[in-house]
């Protein structure tokens, strides 16, 4: 039995463009909101893609329709099928109206001089938002969900309905998703187990991401929520006060998609507010033991994975002087590009909570994109722009010339140093406390 899906989206193809906006990206589905999201789940292998032929033509674009072939292995969720075939229209755009629509092709990073690798930079958001490119042999999971009638099967997301696995990594990602099965199958309150489930998925080096970000997207929408009721405490707007009605939204008036991203979201928060200290410790204790340490080359420094990337994105927000201080050997080595350095200042100003290391790193923060030959302006003189961050003072002094000549203009490369020299010294006074 061949069970022929629609892509819910559709390839955007530009040719007058050679490079896509980053902007505008949604978030990366993860393996729990890819469940969630699917009514069925296949292990399928990659066979063929055949041309389906011009499907519609305008003055404006052409829209052309593609069949791509799967062979199914195994089904995790959903009915067993044989075959899957994706349907999926690529819209190209003719002449100047390109200019004006969209792209969403795979974006490519835009070369920046002097800083990061290029061609690594590039292929991190392939990685990260692109979609994957499969080649004939190929091993996919396939999450897939009914349609609008129920009689139809349709892909769950334009871009990671499809996730290409290695073969080595299959039986992982099957285990996993069983487990999640037999959550969804038990009654009760599945927060608990939810929250163990994703502690698991950080353990194994190939789900880490999935697990870290999920978690992290659950601060994240805590953080949202806080701060929101924050504002409504200062605003006395609670709901003893007023008439005590709360406005409603009709349920029709909400679609599905809206529906199952509102609960996912609602959801994620809950893990993260759930995640124990206990898992919180064995959760820092496992990032620091993935940590690239300095090589004495150069104070080299292997560069972080996926995972271990978001990872370090989640600690953050619980670590302590063991993840400043091998943060702050990498710092002190000069590792990574201005992009990574700055990553580092702010987590390593997380974790050692103080606020004269958060004044340096927001205003290096500030000046990031600022070019090193530039001269740093004097705001002072320009009415109605923002003054900069005021910065710690320490022994640093200016630097005087003879005959009362006048001190050459700092950079915004000399000012960012500047600024990360006095970082260092203050952070390695509060690690070694």
């Amino acid at each position: 039995m061949a069970i022929v899906v629609a892509l819910l989206a559709s390839f955007l193809v530009d040719p007058a463009k050679t490079h896509a906006r980053r902007c505008g990206e949604k978030d990366p589905e993860t393996l729990l909101s890819l469940y969630k999201r699917s009514s069925s789940i296949y292990v399928a292998t990659y066979d063929r893609t055949e041309n389906g032929g011009v499907k519609e033509e305008t003055e404006d674009y052409v829209i052309s329709r593609s069949l791509a072939h799967y062979s199914v292995s195994s089904t995790l969720k959903g009915e067993p099928v044989k075959s899957v075939v994706l349907e999926v229209d690529e819209y190209k755009y003719k002449g100047a109206v390109a200019e004006e629509v969209p792209d969403e092709t795979p974006p490519v990073a835009e070369p920046e001089t002097g800083e990061a690798d290029v061609s690594e930079e590039g292929d991190e958001y392939e990685e990260m938002y692109g979609r994957p490119n499969v080649e004939p042999g190929d091993i996919v999971l396939l999450f897939l969900k009914k349609g609008a009638e129920g009689k139809t099967l349709e892909a769950v997301d334009y871009r990671d309905a499809i996730r290409l696995v290695k073969r080595e990594d299959l039986g992982t990602y099957e285990s996993r998703i069983n487990e999640l099965n037999v959550i969804f199958n038990s009654a009760g309150n599945r927060d608990v187990a939810i929250v163990e489930w994703l502690v698991k998925t950080i353990d194994d080096p190939v789900t880490r991401w999935d697990g870290a970000f999920e978690l992290l997207s659950g601060f994240y929408s805590a953080d949202w929520e806080d701060e929101q009721a924050k504002e409504e405490a200062a605003k006395g707007e609670t709901e003893s006060e007023g008439d005590g009605e709360t406005p409603e939204v009709e349920e029709s008036e909400i679609d599905e998609w809206s529906k199952i991203e509102m609960e996912i979201s609602s959801d994620r928060t809950r893990y993260a507010r759930a995640l124990t200290d206990g898992q919180k410790q064995g959760i820092l204790n496992l990032l620091l033991g993935q940590m690239p340490r300095v090589s004495e080359e150069g104070g080299k420094v292997k560069k972080l994975s996926r995972g271990d990337q978001a990872l370090l994105d989640l600690v953050k927000r619980w670590g302590d002087n063991r993840l400043a201080s091998v943060l702050l050997d990498q710092l002190v080595a000069g590792a990574g590009d201005i992009y990574y350095k700055y990553q580092l200042m702010e987590t390593i100003s997380m974790a050692l909570s103080n606020k004269e290391l958060s004044a340096l790193v927001e205003q290096f923060g500030n000046e990031l994109y600022m070019g090193d030959d530039e001269v740093v302006e004097d705001r002072t003189e320009k009415e109605g722009e923002a003054e900069t961050v005021p910065v710690p003072e320490t022994d640093t002094k200016a630097p005087q010339t003879e005959g009362g000549e006048k001190v050459k203009p700092q950079t915004y490369g000399e000012r960012r140093a500047e600024a990360m020299a006095k970082f260092i010294a203050a952070a390695t006074i509060l690690v070694a406390d």
